[in-house]
């Protein structure tokens, strides 16, 4: 036999069967199968992965089996199923997470075999929680009686399950292990399965828990909990559903195995009141292991508690967790694996290329990157050339460290083929960092962008306002080297720092910096924007960078952007994690920035003379300049100008999710100027929503088109009438030419029973937009509310609510959110050219879900929303000629009637604010969709509620690449 590793192993031991149970745990099976390698015993490895594994499947001398069918099956019938051709008299099986440990695996077989009156052995498990660079251990098993394998059956019961250790692990015989999986019935909980199995074992035979470290299992306490929880259920609880579960489970045992029934039952009510005097489990945290440099072993920390009673406390055992330790930092796998990518991607910045002459040296930034993470080999292997190539330090110094990383790669090279820093291709942040890559031009294009820069000098030239208000070195120093390696050259840079002035400069130079304190720095700002001759500003934090081509590609558009007086830019952001994010904007978007500022008003290119026209950045709101300066903006020049570039140009640490009362006072600022009385509130932290307190309340008609649906009917009038509170409006229900009588005699006593509705009927069958173009005409209402008769309101203030948003002069129609019966998303706003045709994202997302950006928690424009429910003007109705019944009568007149309020000046809002229980489905109808393409091709070609990086296709709302 081969093992992972490389070494040729003792002959396979065919006394003794290993199963490990996998499925899509491609990461943990290849570390299961390094680790189990070098041990002699049959190996079989039951993955119900959808895809096969090719690394274990061509793994020699391990019996790999790919079933994917069992991928839903119970834990019985996987295990049944991988028995099949196990003659071995020994077996014992593993999830691929855990680590069974060679000589107390030997220490059971050979108990087994001098004792045969025992049908199990097994020692002690400790859980284990594995970091970047640590890995804590955890207490499981519970010390159990020492004459828990007496003799005589009652007596043993009664001992070992007053203090239980679960026997799912154990090495059993086969002959034992195999009728009792047979004799399980289907449906049988987990919980069931392990009591029973302890108390079958007992009865038939003896077990004994040896005084060994056996097994390390991975901790997840949530799960623990639950199983724990299931567990004391199972057995504690007395009400009649319970107790049949349970007394059928052990009758289908009882029938099956050479073991009575009532002694299975005093085994649950043994076990059942063992539970009430103290835990199944352990949770203790005993001590953690530390591994930052390359060492033989981790440097093992212990908490004041320790459980000494049990057999962890040794130097053979500590030799056997060093390789334990060793493995899981070279095969990373679950939450360390997601741990591991703000480590990787940190490590790849750290040992990337560097143009800036006067950046760290390479050698210290390689040394920063291994104390990050050793067990990354091209970062150890780089680490190794640069040292050879290095005269700092002493050379006897060095020879020792380049011997050490010699030694060190060799291990992690026969360990894995594998480099970890490769990982990063595979995670999110990698993916990222190589479309970032694919943004820059080509030397070709590259070099015709420098060509016409240098062209046109003037116009189009970029100033970066560097605020250094903690006088951090290191973070100025991040911004000037990305700065130096992007392609872009002619920008300038003005620091306002609170420390020494490095030189004297003046605005004329690239450099120049400027002396500030804490109170006056807005001020020196705005003289120097004055001063400055530069086209375009953008206002930045010392350690924020700049992309490589991100300004260059910038400036090359506002070459061609006379009208524009602000531009946003796309950004990436760097999270508490370290991991990288995409925050790909829409184009501009009153109400998402004015919900959400502090991810919709950071990094704005600004226009110089509007910037000093709108009077420079104000003192009064220090803790959101950019937001209060492009409220001004809109105030001076309306939306127009106001725009985005779908391109990353700065990387910058994410916002945290916290109260910003500069933002609240400046927009609530703002919407005093508008005219409102308003009513700044916040939902969650970071976010903000707005009453604008309208005091006229108008009259609204609610049209609800039917054609012989009349259980949907009736359920949306009868929610309808329940769920409004809003005193002045009417329903207008559309018969459009129904068959059945039995809706013809509901809807005349419907207008019998309240003077709110009145009933309409056609005499033929008529689409549902020709219906509400005509329920409009008889509307008595300032503003029309479209609900389709499957709709179910939630919110009692949903009239209120669209009402807030409707009554303003700049909006057009209003949508809500539509969910099914469990709170789920059906539809959140429409986007164009989703899924080729109209589409939402985020459908199928829970009610506690925020979404991308928070764009399911906050009001925000849309290019369209569903005629499911949404409220217009009834005077913009009419004056847009109402829905388009001739060409989009199967489907989208809603979209259409969206699209031509925006081609008119006026924008969709949608609110989360309500929500109405619908599918969501949209009519498929190929011929009113090209139709629709055609009309609006423009708005097809880029949804501009949307960003043109994003897919149009799945959840949406993820960087298409």
């Amino acid at each position: 036999m081969q093992s992972t590793n490389g070494h040729e192993v003792p002959s396979v031991d065919s006394r003794f069967t290993l199963i490990l149970l996998a499925c899509e745990q491609g990461e943990f099976l290849r570390r299961a199968l390094a680790w189990y390698g070098d041990f002699p015993m049959v190996v079989k490895v039951l993955d119900s992965s959808a895809s096969a594994d090719a690394y274990a499947s061509g793994l020699v001398g391990v019996d790999y089996l790919h079933v994917p069918e069992l991928a839903g099956a119970e834990l019985s019938e996987r295990l049944l199923h991988a028995l099949e051709g196990v003659d071995s008299p020994y077996v014992v099986w593993a999830s691929v997470e855990s680590f069974l440990l060679p000589d107390a695996l030997e220490q059971a077989v050979e108990f087994l075999e001098a004792h045969p009156g025992h049908v199990g052995a097994q020692g002690y498990s400790l859980g284990y929680e594995a970091g970047v660079d640590r890995i804590d251990y955890l207490l499981r098993d519970l010390k159990v009686d020492d004459g828990h394998d007496q003799a005589e059956r009652h007596e043993r019961i009664e001992r070992f399950m007053s203090r239980p250790v679960s026997l799912q692990h154990a090495v059993l015989r086969t002959v034992s292990l195999r009728p009792f999986l047979q004799a399980l019935p289907r449906g049988t909980s987990v919980a069931l399965q392990e009591a029973g199995l302890a108390a079958y074992l007992l009865n038939v035979g003896q077990v004994r828990v040896l005084d060994v470290p056996y097994v390390l299992h991975l901790a997840d306490a949530q799960a623990q909990a639950r199983h724990t929880a299931a567990l004391q259920g199972a057995m504690q609880h007395s009400d009649p559903k319970t107790r049949s579960e349970r007394q059928a489970f052990v009758a289908a045992l009882a029938a099956s195995l050479p073991v009575e029934e009532s002694r299975l039952l005093e085994a649950f009510a043994l076990l059942a009141d063992a539970l009430k005097k103290r835990p199944y489990q352990g949770r203790d945290k005993l001590f953690c292991c530390i591994w930052n440099l390359a060492e033989e072993v981790g440097e093992a920390h212990f908490e004041p508690r320790q459980h000494v009673e049990l057999p962890f406390y040794n130097r053979a055992f500590f030799d056997v967790l060093a390789r334990v330790e060793f493995l899981i930092h070279v095969f990373p796998a679950g939450r360390q694996l997601a741990a591991l990518e703000g480590v990787l991607l940190r490590q790849a910045e750290l040992a990337g290329p560097q143009s800036n002459p006067d950046a760290e040296p390479l050698l210290n930034r390689l040394w920063r990157a291994y104390a990050l993470y050793a067990f990354s080999e091209g970062i150890v292997r780089r680490l190794e050339q640069e040292l050879r190539s290095s005269k700092q330090g002493d050379e006897k110094d060095r020879l020792e460290q380049i011997e050490q990383l010699i030694a060190w790669g060799q291990r992690l090279r026969a360990t894995s083929p594998r480099d970890n820093a490769s990982l990063l291709d595979e995670m999110p942040s990698g993916r990222l960092l190589k479309w970032l890559a694919s943004r820059t031009p080509e030397a070709a294009e590259l070099k015709r962008l420098l060509v016409r820069q240098a062209a046109n000098p003037a116009g189009a030239q970029i100033g970066v306002l560097l605020l250094d208000l903690e006088a951090d070195i290191f973070k100025l120093q991040a911004s000037f080297d990305s700065l130096i390696n992007s392609h872009y050259r002619n920008f300038k840079v003005i620091v306002f720092t609170t420390g020494e002035l490095p030189a004297a400069t003046t605005l004329q130079h690239t450099l120049h910096f400027v002396k500030v304190t804490a109170s006056n720095y807005v001020d020196r700002i705005n003289q120097v924007i004055r001063q400055s001759d530069v086209d375009w500003l953008m206002l930045a934090q010392a350690g924020e960078q700049f992309t490589p081509a991100g300004l260059l590609l910038a400036s090359d558009a506002l070459m061609d952007a006379a009208d524009c007086r602000a531009v946003a830019v796309d950004s990436i952001h760097r999270q508490a994690d370290d991991t990288l994010q995409p925050v790909l904007l829409p184009d501009f978007n009153l109400d998402l920035l004015q919900s959400l500022p502090s991810l919709m008003a950071r990094h704005w290119l600004v226009r110089r003379s509007a910037l000093v026209e709108a009077g420079g950045y104000s003192r009064d709101y220090p803790d959101a300049l950019e937001f209060d300066l492009l409220l001004r903006l809109i105030e001076q020049g309306g939306m127009g100008g106001m725009a985005h570039l779908s391109e990353p140009v700065v990387i910058c640490q994410a916002p945290s999710p916290e109260a910003n009362e500069d933002q609240q006072k400046a927009l609530t600022r703002h919407l005093a100027t508008r005219g409102y009385q308003a009513e700044v509130g916040s939902a969650s932290p970071g976010t903000f929503k707005i009453d604008y307190r309208h005091e006229h309340r108008p009259m609204v008609s609610v049209l609800i088109s039917c054609q012989d649906n009349l259980a949907d009917l009736q359920r949306c009038l009868v929610n309808l009438l329940q769920r409004s509170r809003y005193p002045r409006y009417e329903v207008l229900i559309g018969d459009a030419g129904s068959q059945s009588p039995e809706v013809f005699a509901w809807l005349q006593q419907q207008e019998k029973l309240s003077n709110r509705i009145r009933v309409f009927r056609a005499d033929e069958p008529m689409s549902s937009a020709a219906m509400h173009n005509q329920l409009s005409q008889q509307a008595k209402g300032e503003y029309l509310v479209l609900l389709d008769a499957r709709s179910q309101v939630i919110n009692v203030g949903w009239i209120e609510s669209m009402l807030n948003q409707a009554q303003r002069p700049e909006v057009g129609v209003v949508g809500v959110k539509l969910v099914d019966q469990q709170g789920s998303v059906t539809q959140a706003g429409l986007i164009l050219g989703f899924d080729d045709a109209v589409g939402s994202a985020f459908v199928g997302a829970t009610k506690q879900d925020v979404g991308y950006m928070q764009r399911l928690a906050v009001e925000q424009n849309v290019s369209a929303v569903s005629g499911a429910c949404l409220m217009i003007d009834k005077a913009l109705f009419e004056a847009l000629g109402g829905l388009d019944e001739q060409v989009f009568a199967a489907a989208y007149a809603d979209v259409d009637l969206c699209l031509s309020a925006s081609a008119a000046g006026y924008l969709t809002v949608w609110t989360p604010q309500v929500q109405v229980v619908h599918p969501g489905d949209i009519a498929k109808a190929p011929e009113a969709l090209h139709a629709l393409r055609s009309k609006w091709a423009a708005a097809f070609e880029h949804d501009t509620a949307y960003n043109r990086h994003l897919a149009l296709r799945g959840q949406g709302y993820t960087l298409d690449i």
